[in-house]
């Protein structure tokens, strides 16, 4: 492995960590994907042809990591309670993020992957669509549509 490659991991990997999460809910679980991806990272470093984009391709290893877990490991996904606790600050704090990580899990993955993308990991419209390997149109119409959903479920809370 490179330094350069060892380096953005080292730096990143609560980033790599929030994205698997995302998909599992559990945090073995998205342990063991961003494992998983780092390894794949590695065993495939020679395929990242411009360094800017690391982010992005690491990012695309971990969601294909995390949805290839979920198609293989098909269960109920749970939170646990050591999990609720990470959410911190005051009781209407953590409500406040439990509606929005609820309203989330109402999206199909691939909106919530382009809205987790876009706006917890603060990823430009383009560089979530190279991560999905789409349109940036067709980003932005998943973002607004999903956005939608979102404002009606939280609407109704």
């Amino acid at each position: 492995m490179s330094p350069f490659l060892e380096d953005y991991i080292v730096k990143n990997k609560n980033m790599l960590y929030r994205i698997a999460y995302c998909y599992v809910k559990n945090q073995s679980d998205a342990l063991d994907i961003v494992q998983d991806s780092i390894l794949k990272a590695i065993k495939n470093e020679s395929s990242l042809r411009d360094r800017a984009a690391v982010k992005t391709w690491i990012c695309r290893i971990v969601s294909h990591t995390a949805i290839d877990f979920i198609k293989k490991n098909s269960r109920n996904v749970y939170v646990e309670t050591s999990d609720l606790e990470l959410l911190g600050g005051s009781e209407e704090d953590a409500y406040e993020n439990l509606d929005i990580k609820n309203a989330l899990d109402t999206l199909p993955p691939f909106e919530k992957t382009v809205v987790v993308m876009r706006f917890f990991e603060d990823l430009k419209i383009e560089e979530v669509a190279e991560v999905t390997g789409e349109n940036p149109n067709t980003v932005k119409t998943t973002l607004y549509r999903a956005l939608k959903k979102l404002k009606l479920t939280l609407g109704n809370i």
